[in-house]
Order: C-alpha cells, then sequence, then structure tokens
C-alpha cells in the first residue's frame, strides 16, 4: 500500500517519495489525509506576519519575531528599516504583515539597523 507523507511534504502521482513544501510554504496534516499532500499546490502560503524556510518543517509557519515583517509566502522575516519599529514579539501576525507595521519612532527617539528595532531609543543630550 502507499504511505501518506507526513506534515510539510506532498507527493504526485506514482511519485516514490514526498518532497518538500518549497519555502514560504507548508501542509499542516500529518500523514492523516492523502488528497492534503496530493500535489505542489497542496502547500499553502505563509500568510503575511509568517515565514518557513528550508530550516523550518513546513507544518506550519512561523510568526515574526519584534522588529520584523514579512509578506505572503515569505521564506525569512525582513528588518524594520531605521527610524522604525515593532513590538510585538511574535504572538500577533497581522502586527507583522506589511512594511507599513513598522511604527515610526517619535521625535526625540530613533532606530538603527545596529538595534532590534523592538523599540525607539531616546536621544542623549
Amino acid at each position: 500500500s502507499c504511505i501518506t507523507c507526513s506534515s510539510g511534504k506532498y507527493s504526485t502521482l506514482a511519485s516514490t517519495s514526498c518532497t518538500n513544501c518549497p519555502s514560504g510554504r507548508y501542509i499542516t496534516d500529518d500523514a492523516s489525509t492523502p488528497s492534503l499532500h496530493a500535489s505542489l499546490s497542496a502547500c499553502l502560503n505563509c500568510d503575511a506576519g509568517k515565514y518557513a524556510n528550508d530550516l523550518t518543517i513546513a507544518s506550519s509557519c512561523i510568526t515574526c519575531s519584534s522588529g520584523k515583517y514579512s509578506t505572503l509566502a515569505s521564506t525569512s522575516c525582513t528588518n524594520c528599516p531605521s527610524g522604525r519599529y515593532i513590538t510585538d514579539d511574535a504572538s500577533t501576525p497581522s502586527l507583522h504583515a506589511s512594511l507599513s507595521a513598522c511604527l515610526n519612532c517619535d521625535a526625540g527617539k530613533y532606530a538603527n539597523d545596529l538595534t532590534i528595532a523592538s523599540s525607539c531609543i531616546t536621544c542623549s543630550s
């Protein structure tokens, strides 16, 4: 008999093995429903604010950490640009869903490429 692929993998007709979903995509089902592993299109895109890459098991996507954002089907998260930040630390994907999720630092504060932009730093006098 045939073996159903595990989470994060799919196979096509007459395959001899399962193939990993590509980076930025996933399958949550863990070998219980063959039709959920039947083609590359079974691999779902990671939502904006989440990612999956070759180092993660593509059974789910990971929410970006503070100071980072991602778009649909991302393979990694991108740092907020200088002067912007995100405080949420991987709990709410929608708070990491685009560049516009990176909030501007208030006047008198800054964030640069050397800091993890989870907050802004007050300028010294």
